[in-house]
């Protein structure tokens, strides 16, 4: 039998260094371990502290630096001509600023939207440009990076419905204003909502009428002439289309004037005319593309007082969890003097459903000396803390703010951003959770701008801005990114936006008139432009 042989320090020595690659190895992942968990920490501590420690945060950081200031842009050019189909729609290139908040608390997207894998966005767009844009978004989507909005890039600019500036009164539709749009997903095509008239703002036969692009047109390039939507005795106002985020139903929430004892007197060659606003209604979209039985949401008089006064609306519902919330106002200024010892006092509020709109609750009387608050505009930071904005006429826009989602709402403050006593809109922009604002950038005098000393009792420099701190909008500085129209036409008014989330796209519908005296020259009427999204 062979002699077995002693185990050799050789084979000791590779043991032992085995053994101490083993424990450098367990440690190293200790140590990895470790900056892990307090990184995570760290995280989880950041998201629970205040929304003004986290702002002071990221901007020490250097990849999220905000910008300390915004610069309001410049016209692009002077433009006396009457028509409006070749305005300037220049859109600043600056790369200021820094968004960082994704608000998943507001779906404006439709069912097409769900499918991010889908190639092509329907509207026809081939160029190189737009493509590799899409695809970049897209990857970042894919990969759940936080963008910002860079700029806005206009593609497309089209009347939606236009008419001259003389029509003989009672002639055709001579008047149409107060534009809302939806994407219909089934043919991808526009929905376009607003109220018209033949004689004037407010006569008996002003009514709610749509129209729709032609074929499979997200472009809006042709457009179907209009037709009645919801027939009436009275006159209608303030359409919204909206889509609801649980079943994609397309609603369309608009006034119903009813009392016409309080109609405004006949006034020179004007017959009466009906007051703004009525009744608060609703009706939703059949699959035949009409319109069912409306459903009355507020009432006029809203029980507490025999006669109430008018309530009015002008933008789009937000969702806060369960939550839809529909920004309006009680308009009573505008009635006839015996009516109004007898109505509401003027007041701006919400109506709140958390049942899916099958009810509705009034939430909320917000006032303050020496101006109306109107037309409100609604949205929603991270903490669930909303933000309702007014149109003033003082100049500045007003905030009042809510932390009960929509119960109660604060003491109304003035805020820095101008407001020409027109109607603005706030809009997430649902990919990058950018807060967008359009509205006209000036105050009630827009002659004293410099470059628009000409332009008297107009309303001009229409611009879509993105806000630099959305936690805080009222506050925020706003990086101007889009120049709707920037003219300096006496007594034109390009005015009453409303903006469109819609894939990589993002498209401003708004009108035009003449306060006064419109040269039979003018194209007036409703407008549609559509922007490219750059993301960074």
């Amino acid at each position: 039998m062979a002699p077995r042989h002693a185990p050799s320090l050789q084979s000791h020595g590779v043991k032992w260094k085995s053994t101490g690659l083993s424990l450098s190895l367990l440690i190293g992942n200790t140590r990895q371990l470790v900056v892990i968990l307090l990184l995570l920490l760290a995280i989880l501590a950041l998201r629970a502290s205040p929304p003004r420690i986290r702002q002071r945060v990221r901007r020490s950081l250097p990849f999220t630096s905000q910008a300390r200031s915004s610069s309001s842009p410049s016209p692009s050019s002077e433009q006396s001509s009457a028509s409006i189909a070749n305005l300037p729609g220049d859109s600043s290139q600056s790369s200021e600023g820094a968004f960082t908040r994704r608000d998943d608390l507001v779906n404006e997207r439709d069912d097409n939207d769900k499918n991010e894998d889908e190639d092509g966005d329907g509207d026809g767009d081939s160029a190189t440009t737009t493509v590799r844009t899409e695809t970049t978004t897209k990857a970042k989507r894919r990969a759940g990076k936080a963008s910002k909005i860079v700029a806005l890039n206009e593609v497309e600019r089209t009347g939606v419905f236009t008419h001259g500036g003389q029509i003989p009164v009672g002639a055709e539709l001579r008047y149409a204003h107060m534009a809302s749009a939806v994407v219909l997903s089934r043919n991808k095509t526009w929905l376009v909502a607003f109220q018209a008239s033949k004689y004037y703002e407010g006569a008996d036969d002003q009514r709610i009428y749509t129209v729709t692009s032609e074929g499979d047109d997200v472009n809006g390039t042709t457009w179907n002439l209009p037709v009645e939507a919801i027939p009436a005795k009275a006159a209608q106002w303030s359409p919204v289309l909206w889509q609801e985020p649980r079943h994609n139903t397309i609603m369309l929430f608009y006034t119903q004037s009813h009392d016409e004892t309080c109609m405004r007197p006949a006034d020179g060659k004007k017959p009466p005319l009906w007051a703004p606003g009525g009744d608060i209604m609703v009706a939703d979209l059949e699959r035949d593309g009409t319109f069912g039985m409306p459903r009355r949401l507020l009432a006029q008089s809203e029980a507490r007082h025999a006669m109430g006064s008018p309530k009015v609306i002008a933008n789009p519902p937000i969702v806060v969890g369960k939550r839809w919330i529909l920004p309006f106002w009680r308009e009573t200024r505008t009635w006839a003097e015996e009516c109004q010892r007898h109505a509401d006092s003027e007041s701006a509020g919400v109506l709140i459903s958390d049942n899916m709109g099958q009810s509705w609750q009034a939430r909320g009387h917000v006032s303050t000396r020496g101006t109306h608050l109107i037309e409100g505009t609604l949205s929603s930071d991270d903490s669930g803390r909303l933000h309702q904005f007014f149109r003033t006429s003082l100049g500045r826009v007003h905030e009042s703010a809510s932390t009960d989602q929509g119960i109660s709402w604060g003491t109304p403050v003035e805020c820095p951003m101008n407001n020409a006593d027109a109607k603005m809109q706030l809009h997430v922009h649902p990919p990058t959770g950018t807060l967008l604002a359009v509205f006209n950038d000036h105050g009630p005098k827009p002659s004293d701008v410099r470059g628009h000393e000409g332009c008297r009792k107009c309303r001009t420099r229409l611009q879509i801005s993105a806000a630099i701190s959305p936690a805080h909008p009222c506050d925020s500085l706003w990086r101007p990114l889009a120049k709707v129209s920037f003219h300096h036409t006496t007594y034109l008014r390009a005015h009453y936006p409303h903006l469109v989330s819609h894939r990589d796209h993002l498209y401003v519908f708004y009108s035009t008139l003449y306060a006064c005296c419109a040269p039979a020259n003018a194209t007036l009427g409703i407008w549609m432009v559509k922007y490219n999204v750059d993301e960074a």
